[in-house]
């Protein structure tokens, strides 16, 4: 009897854990603000679409959560289309931004979906310069007195870098060991307990065949698909590491 007890006990664990995850859902809703660059507005074939952001809000409602977006821009066809996604732009020159206008601050996101650095690949930057700007942008979002306080701080999910498409065997190296320091500095920033980590780029899951047609960078609408559950699995293993929205 012992015996099958012991083999049933994972699976009692494993309710209880869904139990309380399920009930830390119905507390509070999400306030998310994804930012970055083209990925985050929705680029693909061409056109700003709503990129991973639907997808996954359709995840998230599915299973109990009220979300909403938040940010400056909007893209998509989705009445959930905020976000600050800047195509082009750089990462040094996305914390420069945040920092002057105070985006984070003004909107006080929960729950922040960092993707940024493919442009900086492009441009070819080195190992050190990838680490450095990486972690200046995260020093950014958590600028805020809000994000301070262990208490009302949001939780950051930084993704890695997109597989992406081409022979530059510089760009590729560079999208390699981004993507190393991304996921160390998930781990071992200052602001690590409020950081997680969605790995885009685990070389099984999403490939170059998710991109758009054509298209070295940007996913296709399956691309994007997966993208919301890389985000919403990081999530979902996270929720320990979120807090309700402060008062506007």
């Amino acid at each position: 009897m012992l015996g099958e007890w012991q083999k049933l006990l994972p699976v009692v664990l494993a309710v209880l854990a869904a139990g309380r995850a399920g009930a830390q859902k119905a507390e509070f809703p999400l306030r998310a603000m994804p930012i970055g660059a083209s990925i985050t507005a929705g680029f693909s074939a061409g056109k700003l679409t709503d990129g991973y952001r639907e997808p996954l809000l359709e995840k998230l409602v599915a299973d109990g959560w009220q979300l909403h977006y938040v940010g400056t821009q909007r893209s998509g066809n989705s009445t959930e289309n905020h976000h600050e996604g800047y195509p082009g732009i750089r990462t040094a020159a996305l914390a420069s931004q945040t920092r002057a206008n105070g985006v984070v601050d003004q909107f006080k996101p929960n729950l922040l979906l960092l993707n940024v650095g493919t442009n900086d690949c492009t441009a070819r930057v080195t190992r050190a310069e990838a680490r450095r700007i990486h972690s200046d942008m995260i020093d950014a979002i958590f600028a805020p007195a809000y994000a301070t306080d262990p208490n009302t701080a949001p939780l950051l999910i930084t993704s890695t870098l997109l597989p992406r498409r081409g022979n530059d065997a510089a760009v590729q190296q560079c999208t390699l060991y981004f993507n190393e320091e991304i996921r160390d500095l998930a781990r071992t920033h200052p602001r690590s307990a409020s950081i997680a980590l969605a790995d885009m780029n685990n070389g099984t899951f999403i490939t170059v065949d998710d991109l758009a047609p054509g298209d070295a960078l940007h996913p296709s609408a399956e691309g994007f698909a997966k993208m919301a559950t890389v985000w919403y699995e990081a999530l979902n293993a996270n929720l320990d590491k979120l807090h309700a929205p402060v008062q506007l």
